[in-house]
């Protein structure tokens, strides 16, 4: 399913996989909000498995496809951050109601 940008086009999966690759071999593998290590072979949706976030949010008139505009996130902080800028919110107050990420109940 192709998700719709904010000026009406569809977002080009190759690109962003594309510009998902480039962070990932840029950037630190530390999420840039909390500091945690991120793994680069965890399995998806794990604590430590390595997510790219838009630093502004796609809706919020961030580019899509732009390194500048990207970061490696854990999944905790990502879920968090959700589509704030980084002014709209205290990173630590925030992860001070962290849940416990699991599905195993």
């Amino acid at each position: 399913m192709a998700r719709t940008l904010p000026d009406g086009s569809k977002m080009n999966m190759a690109d962003w996989a594309n510009a998902r690759k480039r962070a990932i071999a840029t950037y630190d593998h530390k999420c840039a909000i909390c500091g945690r290590d991120l793994d680069k072979i965890a399995e998806p949706y794990t604590p430590t498995a390595i997510e790219v976030d838009h630093r502004i949010p796609i809706a919020r008139g961030g580019r899509p496809y732009d390194l500048d505009n990207l970061q490696l996130t854990c999944m905790a902080c990502n879920r968090k951050k959700g589509m704030k800028l980084r002014t709209d919110y205290d990173p630590i107050k925030e992860a001070e109601n962290i849940l416990p990420l699991s599905t195993k109940w």
